[in-house]
């Protein structure tokens, strides 16, 4: 909460100068700004599963710490590499379907895994987080070329470190919106299994719906976009 304060008091600061710090005047141009959401919204579900997945396998699953923390790493391997593969198709053909195509898969993962209990097998789970960042991967990068295009070249070293700012807002603010959801579905029942993945699937429910608004966002944010050669 404090650090949300002394962002809006950043914020409010940079308007004052004659000269600030960072040029928070291009969060007033509507396509960064959708872009910029995007980052904070993806990057919420995208922190947060790091830390719902192993808390929900060790004490739903009984696996130790070791195989849960493991267990992500598959994911992190085909995220990291979408991502260079994104970035490539998107210089060579723009980034449209890429983004689209990558919340929608985002999506239809996020749906799945609200539905998974204590007998889905741990592989079918993991085939879904891979789902999951396989679509983070496929949306992230061209997302932010999508952002830092929409700026003046004097604005996009500016526009670099909104964004980076953005991530780490996104990070903090999507594990205690998630927890607090698991949370809340472990109380309404009285088996620890069961009420784990009770409450997982109540997160997830929630990271179905940022997950829609990123479509809304993005589809927005493409149609203000479509004169532009990279879509």
């Amino acid at each position: 909460m404090l650090g949300l304060l002394l962002l809006v008091i950043f914020y409010r600061r940079q308007f004052k100068l004659k000269e600030p710090l960072l040029k928070i005047k291009i969060l007033q141009q509507p396509r960064f700004l959708a872009a910029a959401l995007l980052v904070i919204l993806m990057q919420m579900v995208q922190f947060s599963m790091n830390v719902l997945l192993p808390m929900v396998l060790e004490g739903g699953r009984q696996l130790s710490p070791l195989t849960a923390a493991l267990f992500l790493f598959p994911a992190a391997i085909i995220c990291a590499l979408i991502t260079i593969w994104a970035g490539r198709i998107y210089d060579s053909y723009g980034g449209k379907w890429l983004i689209l195509g990558g919340l929608l898969l985002m999506l239809l993962s996020s749906y799945w895994q609200s539905t998974v209990s204590d007998k889905t097998a741990v592989i079918i789970i993991g085939i879904l987080n891979c789902l999951l960042y396989l679509g983070i991967g496929l949306a992230w990068s061209p997302n932010q070329s999508l952002a830092l295009s929409s700026l003046k070249k004097s604005e996009q070293t500016d526009g670099i470190a909104i964004i980076n700012t953005f991530i780490q807002l996104g990070s903090a603010l999507g594990t205690p919106t998630f927890v607090g959801l698991l949370s809340i579905g472990e109380k309404a029942i009285n088996n620890q299994q069961k009420a784990l993945f009770n409450g997982f699937n109540i997160a997830m429910k929630g990271a179905v719906l940022i997950i829609f608004c990123c479509l809304l966002l993005a589809s927005y944010n493409l149609r203000k976009s479509k004169k532009s050669s990279h879509i």
